[in-house]
This record gives C-alpha cells, structure tokens and sequence, in this order.
C-alpha cells in the first residue's frame, strides 16, 4: 500500500468533503434562527446528524481562528 501511494500519491476527496461540509456549516450558521432549525437545514442539505453538525462547526471555527 505505502508503495502505491508514492508513486500514485495521495486524494484529496476526504479534504474536498471536509471543506464543503465546513462551507455548508457556516452558511446555515450565518442565517441565523434556533439550533433546532439550524440542525435541520443541516439535516436536509447533508443527510447527517446534529451532532456531525456541531462537530463541523467547531473544526470550521478554529480553522477560521486560524486564518
């Protein structure tokens, strides 16, 4: 495997999800309204849970510390 990965290199579709979950998560908290329909729009756009939610807001919040 680690052979294959140097000569192919690594993909960055884990990253690319990440960043569009992130982008998704700040739009949805920049609307503003309650927690509950926060989680649902996020539900609805995403199909994942309140807690995924939550977590991607926080990773989306220190990386926006960040920079």
């Amino acid at each position: 495997m680690a052979i294959v990965r140097k000569i192919v290199g690594t993909t960055d579709g884990g990253k690319a999800k990440l960043k569009e979950q992130e982008a998704t998560a700040r739009r949805i908290e920049a609307e503003g309204g309650t927690w509950t329909e926060k989680v649902k729009k996020w539900k609805k756009a995403t199909g994942k849970s309140e807690a995924t939610f939550w977590r991607v807001l926080r990773r989306a919040g220190k990386s926006m510390q960040g920079s």
